[in-house]
């Protein structure tokens, strides 16, 4: 054998340094440009895209997110008593509006205030879940 067929070493690869020929390779140009790599890519939360799509304020997108699921809501020990003792009462109400030949429009106007302190207890519970959702952790200092 000759010394010739059997290179010694490797041969030195000479690149050229990033950005000097001008020209962006192809592989990267599925992405943004940036040296930098993200895992999630160009990616954007969905309601970010869906406020893109729609025109409508991403805020508002969540919501009305939270309305659909309202009864979804995982309460804590002390919303639970909270929203029950209300809608106790709004039972009440009922079945003494129920329990009269004439309806006293009192009783009624109780039972529509009951119903209005009810739905604002769980819009302020569904507030409360958003932030949470946003700050990335779950609700914690009263669930048992």
């Amino acid at each position: 054998m000759s010394d010739s067929a059997i290179p010694s070493e490797r041969p030195v690869l000479n690149l050229a340094p990033r950005g000097a020929s001008g020209e962006i390779p192809s592989a990267s140009s599925g992405g943004s440009g940036k040296a930098s790599s993200n895992p999630f890519g160009a990616a954007k939360p969905r309601e970010a895209i869906l406020a893109q799509r729609t025109g409508i304020d991403e805020k508002d997108i969540m919501a009305k997110e939270a309305q659909q699921f309202g009864t979804r809501l995982n309460l804590s020990k002390d919303q639970r008593e909270a929203k029950e003792g209300v809608e106790a009462e709004i039972e009440a109400k009922k079945t003494a509006i129920a329990s009269l030949e004439s309806e006293d429009p009192q009783l009624v106007a109780d039972l529509e205030a009951k119903e209005a302190e009810l739905d604002a207890l769980l819009k302020q519970f569904q507030v409360l879940a958003v932030e949470a959702a946003k700050q990335g952790g779950v609700r914690r200092e009263d669930h048992q």
